[in-house]
């Protein structure tokens, strides 16, 4: 998926609602991306019809905090997606699922990290995947700070 996401921001697109949903695995075991009815090039002046209705777009409970405030997205805006898709395939849920949408839509904007639930510590010794670090990064509020693909695509993050 990694290689996937590194090549679709190469091309300057964000996909904008990565999500376990959006993810299907080939017969010999690839894991494909998934569903661009919201994707958007980065550099695009004009916002897609959702947006110029004054809704984000994406699924709530894996939206990065700038796709929340109706900002500017960015390549960062994917990777806290793909940070919460680790967690949702670790534990079984994103970041927040407990509380209702609107809920969740508020905490990620004002909390300054996301809970990352002792499970998913649990899970990640048992199946060695990536370090906490890796996580904490792609789950940055900052998109300045947050990782790019690039990067993420190399051990240990590619070999979860």
């Amino acid at each position: 998926m990694l290689a996937g996401l590194e090549w679709l921001h190469a091309q300057g697109v964000c996909h904008r609602d990565i999500k376990g949903a959006n993810l299907l695995i080939t017969k010999d075991g690839q894991v494909k991306l998934a569903d661009f009815g919201v994707a958007g090039r980065v550099d695009a002046s004009a916002k897609p019809a959702a947006e110029q209705a004054g809704a984000p777009v994406g699924t709530p409970y894996w939206m990065a905090p700038e796709i929340i405030q109706m900002e500017p997205f960015t390549t960062a805006s994917d990777i806290w997606s793909l940070g919460c898709t680790v967690l949702e395939l670790l534990t079984g849920e994103p970041p927040y699922f407990e509380l209702r949408p609107v809920n969740a839509l508020y905490r990620i904007v004002h909390d300054t990290d996301p809970p990352i639930p002792e499970t998913a510590d649990r899970a990640e010794m048992q199946a060695e995947r990536q370090p906490r670090e890796s996580r904490e990064k792609a789950l940055s509020p900052v998109p300045e700070t947050a990782a790019h693909s690039t990067p993420l695509h190399s051990p240990p993050l590619a070999a979860a």
